[in-house]
């Protein structure tokens, strides 16, 4: 997508996630050179609310997918291209991955990019599956025969061009508590390390990031009595526009952060939108939630 600014404004053509960044944050949008324009990776962003990505999603065998389907899982949601979990299956053993995607042909694009970029061992253990992850999250993983372990949500479409927009966001306290309910045996397994079972959360937009903290603190006022569970958020990770100078809150003891493991790898790895986010400078807001009973 490529936006055309009016004729107050620059004339070199600019990404629209790019212009809607530099909106959204009050700061003058940057002349940058064609060539850069067509580096940059952009979102290609569909409507989760039409009937198509409302009731088409495809059914996994995870028997087939997976060379051990009783290894822990975790699940991407809005894998995009599927580079993230890619880079991750690399570095974290012994742990399945599924990436969810609504929109097919970045499906189709994972798939094919998965054997020609990756190990055998790391094939046997990533898929992906075309799903509104509103709608299909516990059709799809409910029959996995392992523990759920955990979840990511990267740079989610922000659905911000205007007020209508916000009920396609794909974060909210519906989808907190339908996470939590899939990951609620491993969360209170005494077996599992505690801090070990939770949630990675980043976003280019501190608007979005403030929106997703919102739905985390309202379903822990609203739902974690009744679920029995709650979203601690152990870690804060951000950067600034100006300098891009970085900083990390540990709200948790540091002896908790050594025993979270795959957790700590997710929220350590970039993605390809967080490596073009700070190539640019422009913010960027991370957070690292642990699931746990509620007190």
């Amino acid at each position: 997508f490529f936006f055309t600014p009016s004729t107050h404004a620059p004339t070199t053509m600019l990404p629209q996630s790019r212009v809607l960044a530099q909106c959204v944050h009050g700061v003058r949008a940057q002349q940058l050179s064609t060539s850069r324009c067509l580096q940059a990776r952009t979102r290609n962003h569909v409507n989760p609310l039409t009937v198509v990505h409302q009731t088409v999603f495809d059914q996994v065998d995870f028997s087939e997918e997976f060379s051990n389907p009783l290894l822990p899982l975790h699940i991407d949601l809005g894998s995009h291209n599927g580079a993230f979990i890619r880079r991750v299956a690399e570095a974290v053993p012994n742990v399945n991955f599924l990436g969810l995607e609504v929109h097919p042909r970045r499906v189709s694009e994972a798939r094919d990019r998965l054997p020609r970029n990756c190990s055998a061992d790391v094939c046997s253990r990533v898929t992906y599956a075309k799903a509104n992850a509103n709608v299909h999250l516990d059709k799809i993983v409910s029959s996995y025969p392992g523990p759920i372990i955990s979840t990511s949500i990267l740079f989610p479409d922000p659905c911000v061009y205007n007020k209508k927009q916000e009920k396609r966001r794909l974060v909210s306290t519906q989808l907190l508590r339908d996470i939590a309910v899939l990951l609620k045996p491993a969360a209170l397994d005494t077996a599992v390390p505690p801090g070990t079972v939770g949630c990675v959360i980043k976003t280019d937009l501190p608007e979005v990031y403030e929106y997703i903290e919102e739905a985390r603190v309202d379903f822990n006022s609203t739902l974690a009595p009744s679920l029995g569970l709650e979203w601690v958020a152990t870690e804060q990770e951000t950067t600034t526009q100006q300098d891009n100078t970085h900083s990390r809150v540990l709200s948790t003891p540091s002896s908790n952060q050594a025993q979270r493991g795959h957790l700590d790898a997710l929220f350590a790895i970039p993605t390809e939108r967080q490596d073009l986010v700070q190539s640019f400078g422009d913010p960027y807001c991370g957070a690292l939630w642990y699931l746990k009973a509620a007190i």
